[in-house]
């Protein structure tokens, strides 16, 4: 069995572009000019999975032909840094702290934060997380509370039948709305819709956590999950570069039952 190097640089292509990938002895980088996302992997404290460092593509430069890394794309990336870690560590489970925020431009000179967490759960019924990678909260009696007020999100006894906006010109144009609806699920849709994303984070910012609030029966949303990475697969081409060599590239997808089969060099040695 050949022994993998402790840093390694190279590209990755998939469906949705072209990703530098770095990695050392303890952590995986994935993005483009940027490096969006880092998981630790090697930590004496945590044998037993790896963690999420972070995941950043507000700033841009994510991927290296200059597409906008958003939305589902960037689910696509984190899951193939996910699926790029499974060949370095056999951990079936990636930690994380779910504490994200993106800026809501109130004017040219005012920016207030918006929990990305709360945002989701409020017109998705779940977290970002959740939604996108199957996350669950690790902690099990915090696990429990969170399952036990999620149906509150369709249930139309949960919906008061009066909301304060906390602000008076949006008492006036949202009131009508909420009150032509069932659960909060329904009146949170509409707005989703009718409103774009930059319009929708100044018509939520006052009272959005309140919701939260009413939907939680004020508790607040986990912080720490875990994400299981058994099935996660994304396929990619393997571009290597350097020296004298010309560019390689070798197509491979990775088998979601395989590398539990074989250890990681072993796999490693396949991709080759």
């Amino acid at each position: 069995m050949s022994r993998m190097s402790d840093s390694e640089k190279y590209n990755v292509k998939t469906s949705v572009g072209l990703f530098k990938v770095h990695k050392t002895k303890t952590h995986l980088r994935v993005g483009g000019k940027n490096f969006c996302v880092e998981i630790l992997f090697q930590d004496p404290k945590m044998p037993e999975a790896a963690e999420l460092q972070w995941l950043i593509t507000k700033e841009g430069g994510c991927e290296l032909e200059g597409k906008i890394i958003q939305g589902d794309n960037t689910a696509h990336l984190l899951k193939l840094s996910l699926t790029l870690l499974k060949i370095y560590r056999n951990v079936q489970y990636v930690r994380l702290l779910d504490n994200s925020k993106y800026d809501c431009v109130i004017d040219d000179r005012i920016k207030k934060s918006i929990f990305i967490n709360k945002y989701s759960y409020l017109f998705h019924g779940e977290t970002w997380y959740e939604m996108k990678a199957g996350a669950i909260p690790i902690d099990p009696s915090l696990k429990a509370l969170y399952y036990e007020t999620k149906p509150l999100y369709t249930e139309p006894l949960a919906k008061p039948s009066v909301f304060d906006f906390k602000n008076t010109l949006l008492n006036t144009e949202l009131t009508p709305i909420y009150q032509a609806t069932k659960t909060w699920k329904e009146f949170a849709d509409i707005i989703h819709e009718r409103y774009d994303k930059k319009t929708l984070c100044k018509k939520i910012l006052p009272w959005y956590e309140s919701a939260l609030a009413i939907l939680t029966n004020d508790r607040m949303l986990p912080e720490y999950w875990k994400i299981d990475i058994s099935d996660i697969n994304i396929p990619f081409t393997r571009i290597m570069t350097g020296g004298k060599r010309n560019t390689r590239k070798g197509k491979y997808i990775l088998p979601s039952q395989e590398y539990f089969i074989v250890g990681p060099s072993e796999l490693y040695n396949k991709i080759l």
